[in-house]
């Protein structure tokens, strides 16, 4: 199995299955596993997920990579650019504790959080379960 050099926590559109992660993650992994943060997790008004620093809990995965160089597509498709101000970008990239589902230290990662005045700009709604999937792939009925 090929070193891990880079680890990243997602939540949304990245995670295995969702509309991102093919593009974005998929032939880059080395690994996943189920996971944890601290925050508060909301549905966007464009379709995809907002995480903030508030009380609570959001499960996602965290996925393992070869390299970092996957930060550049990431950070792209995240709206952040190095250097910029919560202003400028849409989400910060930053590096925190992420813990197992038992809510257990696992690793130190990266991950995309929103500041909560973009999240009430975008009409954030906030998912109490602390888990989101995508609208448009749940089945009516």
């Amino acid at each position: 199995m090929p070193a891990v050099n880079c680890s990243v926590f997602v939540y949304g559109t990245l995670k295995p299955g969702e509309r991102y992660h093919d593009r974005y993650c998929g032939n880059q992994v080395v690994c996943s596993e189920p996971a944890c943060v601290p925050g508060r997790l909301y549905h966007l008004s464009p379709g995809y997920p907002g995480l903030t620093h508030e009380p609570g809990w959001v499960r996602g995965v965290l996925l393992h990579f070869e390299t970092p160089k996957v930060l550049v597509g990431l950070d792209e498709l995240e709206g952040y650019t190095l250097g910029g101000s919560g202003t400028d970008n849409m989400y910060e990239r930053t590096w925190e504790q992420i813990y197992r589902l038992d809510r257990t230290p696992l690793t130190w990662a990266w991950l995309y959080r929103m500041e909560p005045e973009r999240v009430a700009s975008l009409d954030g709604i906030w998912i109490p379960e602390g888990y989101w999937l995508d609208p448009s792939d749940r089945s009516e009925g």
